[in-house]
């Protein structure tokens, strides 16, 4: 496969997933594949923030609130420890999830019980692998915000407003939500490029996440420039994506709106001057068409979230197919290419050694 740069990959990133997901289209079963691609995005890293977050409240609680009782605090800490034990259970579903979806963008899977089953001895080595990397990445990353936030509490700003100035208060704020989305971002990048370039290697080959990330590493020292680009590229890809699922999801559920209220406003002008029965048939369809309309609209956010998820996973993989060359091959088996995924036609059988002279017409008699 042709080595390709990160502009060159959106092409055939933009092709593939249209084949996937819509030619054919199927109405449950191309809404199935965008929706798991789209769950796999929480198994990009996992960061304990409830008990974090209560951790840090009961050390650095401002005086206001006065000592904390010793069963309050067994309470809140178990409460924070099985909302987490949750989190993490839900962050290995979806990391393999992220296996599942790879085979949906690769191989082109159209069913997603095969490749749940057939990623399910890989599936701890690449959550470990997450784990190790992303987790203490996030407490390092989210640690300015965290101190922030502990002199806004302790400095008593949000419970003395009326006596601080307004401006120092929302200044503190944007603060520490910058540092926390900041840190937020530098993991949800690098769980990203682990998802790009090192999951590959695991899904296709019996190789350890060392060996894995080894791989990573040298593709990087090879080509850094490219691989900032493509970060950078894939960024202002997913904004741009994200704004195109928004705007087709709103201007569709728009649709559907007017198609449930018309019914919801007639039906609820006319109820008040019906009998009892009447009026619990005109509630009971109301009752449906609401929730027709959440159904759609359930359907609707995943299938265009889980294209624009899709996309990004077609077009990591065509990034690094061409310097990758198992993961090319799938990508672009040989005699086909990604604007042609037709066979190749097959080539023009020789001729034969000795052909047989054309029969000659008799002539006509005269």
């Amino acid at each position: 496969m042709k080595r390709l740069t990160p502009s060159e990959a959106i092409g055939p990133a933009f092709n593939r997933t249209r084949e996937i997901l819509f030619q054919p289209f199927h109405f449950g079963r191309s809404w199935k594949l965008a929706a798991s691609t789209y769950v796999a995005i929480m198994g990009t890293a996992y960061m304990p923030f409830c008990t974090l977050g209560l951790i840090c409240f009961m050390f650095w609680r401002p005086n206001l609130y006065g000592p904390i009782r010793l069963g309050h605090a067994f309470l809140g800490i178990l409460g924070a420890l099985v909302f987490d034990v949750l989190l993490f259970w839900i962050f290995t579903l979806a990391s393999r999830m992220q296996l599942v979806s790879f085979d949906i963008a690769v191989e082109r899977a159209q069913f997603v019980a095969p490749a749940w089953r057939k990623y399910h001895p890989l599936r701890w080595r690449w959550a470990k692998l997450k784990l190790a990397i992303t987790t203490p990445l996030a407490l390092i990353a989210w640690l300015p915000a965290i101190v922030i936030i502990r002199w806004i509490l302790r400095s008593g700003f949000v419970f003395n407003a009326a006596q601080q100035n307004p401006f120092q208060i929302v200044a503190s704020l944007m603060l520490g939500y910058a540092c926390f989305f900041a840190g937020l971002s530098l993991v949800v990048v690098v769980g990203g490029l682990l998802t790009d370039f090192v999951l590959p290697s695991l899904a296709l080959e019996e190789i350890t996440p060392g060996d894995a990330l080894r791989r990573f590493q040298a593709h990087f020292q090879q080509e850094p420039g490219s691989i900032c680009g493509y970060a950078a590229l894939k960024i202002v890809l997913a904004i741009a994506g994200f704004i195109a699922h928004y705007t087709v999801s709103s201007i569709v559920m728009l649709f559907f709106y007017f198609l449930v209220m018309i019914p919801a406003i007639i039906g609820g002008i006319a109820l008040p001057h019906m009998a009892t029965t009447g009026r619990v048939l005109g509630g009971a369809g109301i009752a449906v068409f609401l929730l027709c309309f959440f159904a759609i609209a359930l359907y609707v956010q995943l299938l265009t979230i889980g294209t624009v998820t899709l996309f990004l996973r077609c077009y990591a993989a065509y990034y690094l197919g061409g310097r990758y060359a198992r993961l090319g091959d799938l990508l672009e088996p040989p005699g086909q290419s990604w604007w042609n995924l037709q066979p190749a036609p097959p080539p023009p059988s020789p001729a034969p050694e000795n052909p047989e002279p054309p029969a000659i017409a008799d002539e006509p008699a005269s």
